[in-house]
């Protein structure tokens, strides 16, 4: 039995396609089969120019721009004679045990004969990731120029757009996504930005911290990320890959406004500590919190504190008990001294061995419990939302997480006069500036510090 069999673009007209079989055999339907990288579930992407479509085969880039995607040609080329082989195969054994030619066989059998084993995703059109990647790679190899002067990119530019690259597919992977340009639009747009300017602690399949990604400053965003993001729109435009033009509308601008966070003063510490009849999850998340506020580590170092974190440290015949550790982020050995009686009987309950609970039931039940507290000031804060700057009207306990206890911790030291080269010696951070961002001091807190040290040189004057 012969088969009709053609291989076409699925979108002959754009400057990319992916590439599928077409299969005419009556009494059944057309049957499609879309090319697809073995191992992979993702479906071969090609320029549209390096395909002969009388010949059935792509070709090789006559192009310079078009050098860059020279691989992914070749392997077009390779599962095209794969397929043409294996289709032989099936027919001949399909004829030899009577196997009638449903379409639902031919999948089956070039799935299985290609290796193919998951679900086909078929990229219409590459995505803003893998768009991304291409040019970059251009950038690094010469054969994507600067199209005003015909010059090579230099080593700071490619750089900038690397690491605006990684932050858009963190983006997509948190969010369990794929971004195509049609998806760009003021809601994406808006939690985009939220995400560059907020921590994020980003765990694997096995609970395991993989990595923290820092908050981005709004100018960093703006003179940054935004700008190479409208920069491979533009290029994704004008390589006819994209339709979209809305890096052209008035929403895509910089950040007007940091994201909007608060810390825990002392006497609301202190309420959640009082806090009683609670369940046992709820017991432990009320602890483990306090630790992490009353330490300023992060949840993914606070949460696996262990026996041999703890140390005495005896200097001038002076003991002081501390916690030593290595922060999970920058792998730097940060000294914590054991400060506030709370923190002591909270470790001397669990007789120094804290219990674990993951950072979903801990940010689900911590607001509860901090509600329970009494912690339920109105705060008032703008957030632009859409394009519109919203005026937001929320408890405070709606806006505890698991990262209020870090920020809480460093704010109430440097409230108590602590410098922030002092604080910033338990944080583990890089720099002042990088600290700042962590610090959450309100105008009355602000103006109450202010008083009470002004009065403490008064008396130390006399």
């Amino acid at each position: 039995m012969a088969l009709n069999c053609k291989f076409h673009l699925k979108y002959p007209n754009k400057e990319f396609s992916c590439l599928f079989l077409l299969i005419n055999h009556k009494p059944y339907k057309q049957f499609k089969y879309y090319l697809i990288a073995p191992h992979v579930e993702k479906t071969i992407s090609i320029p549209t120019k390096c395909w002969d479509s009388k010949k059935q085969k792509p070709i090789k880039p006559s192009q310079q721009k078009y050098k860059i995607y020279t691989a992914d040609i070749e392997l077009a080329e390779n599962v095209i004679e794969k397929i043409k082989s294996n289709i032989k195969h099936i027919i001949t054994n399909a004829s030899l045990n009577s196997i009638e030619l449903t379409n639902e066989y031919l999948r089956k059998e070039l799935d299985k004969r290609l290796e193919i084993k998951g679900k086909i995703q078929v990229e219409e059109s590459p995505s803003l990731v893998s768009f991304y990647e291409r040019k970059i790679k251009g950038m690094e190899d010469g054969t994507f120029v600067q199209s005003t002067n015909g010059k090579k990119y230099e080593k700071g530019t490619i750089d900038s757009h690397t690491t605006c690259l990684k932050c858009l597919q963190e983006f997509d992977r948190i969010n369990k996504r794929i971004t195509y340009f049609e998806d760009i639009n003021n809601s994406w747009y808006d939690d985009y930005v939220k995400f560059l300017l907020e921590e994020q602690e980003i765990f694997d399949d096995k609970g395991e911290l993989d990595y923290v990604k820092e908050p981005l400053g709004v100018n960093t965003i703006g003179s940054k990320h935004i700008k190479n993001l409208k920069f491979i729109m533009k290029r994704a435009l004008k390589e006819g890959v994209s339709n979209s033009t809305e890096y052209e509308r008035d929403y895509f601008i910089r950040p007007r406004e940091e994201s909007y966070s608060i810390a825990l003063n002392e006497d609301e510490l202190q309420a959640i500590y009082k806090t009683q009849a609670l369940n046992i999850k709820e017991q432990i998340t009320k602890d483990l919190f306090l630790v992490g506020a009353y330490t300023c580590l992060r949840y993914s170092d606070f949460s696996v504190i262990k026996p041999n974190n703890f140390k005495n440290i005896i200097h001038n015949d002076v003991t002081t008990e501390v916690i030593e550790k290595s922060a999970h982020k920058t792998k730097g050995r940060v000294i914590i001294p054991i400060l506030w009686d709370e923190l002591k009987e909270i470790l001397q309950r669990y007789n120094y061995n804290l219990p674990y609970i993951n950072s979903v039931e801990l940010n689900k039940n911590i607001k509860n419990i901090a509600q329970r507290a009494g912690i339920d000031k109105i705060e008032e804060y703008h957030q632009t939302k859409g394009g519109i700057t919203e005026l937001i009207k929320e408890p405070r306990y709606n806006l505890v997480s698991s990262h209020t206890a870090r920020r809480s911790g460093a704010t109430n030291l440097v409230l108590r006069g602590y410098t922030y080269d002092e604080v910033r010696k338990i944080t583990g951070h890089s720099s002042n500036d990088m600290l700042q961002k962590y610090i959450k001091i309100d105008s009355v807190d602000n103006a109450v510090s202010m008083a009470e040290n002004f009065n403490k040189g008064k008396k130390n004057e006399k």
